[in-house]
Parts: C-alpha cells; structure tokens; sequence
C-alpha cells in the first residue's frame, strides 16, 4: 500500500506483481537478457522465466515465423 500511495497507483497491487513488472522491466530495458532477469530472481531455468514473464512457446513461435523464411 505505502509503495501504491509513493507511485501514485490507485489500485492496491500485490507485491508478487511488483515482482513480475520489475522482471518486464529489466527484461525489456536489457535488449531481452532472459538469463540476466533469470539470475535476478534466482530462478532455476530459463525456461521458468519465459513463463512468469509471460513468453509463451506460441508467441515464440510466431516471432520466429515473421521474421524467418525456410524455403
């Protein structure tokens, strides 16, 4: 609550979703360093991070099909 009120947020957040935007954040302001967000949160796998930052195998796989050409 007292972080809510510094930012100025009106709505309660929890302290596990300040966790995961500071995890989004450090991912995105990093050039996407999954294994530097992976180290900060002590996790044991990449693999776990991509989930509780919210990469998903499918989004994944689109990235790879916009911008890869197999002929």
């Amino acid at each position: 609550k007292l972080v809510c009120d510094y930012l100025e947020i009106e709505e309660d957040i929890s302290t596990h979703s300040f966790r995961k935007l500071f995890a989004t954040s450090i991912y995105n302001e990093n050039n996407h360093d999954l294994v530097l967000v992976q180290n900060l949160l002590q996790h044991s796998s990449p693999a776990i991070t991509r989930r509780y930052i919210g990469i998903s195998e499918e989004r994944m796989e689109q990235a790879l099909s916009g911008n890869v050409n197999l002929i």
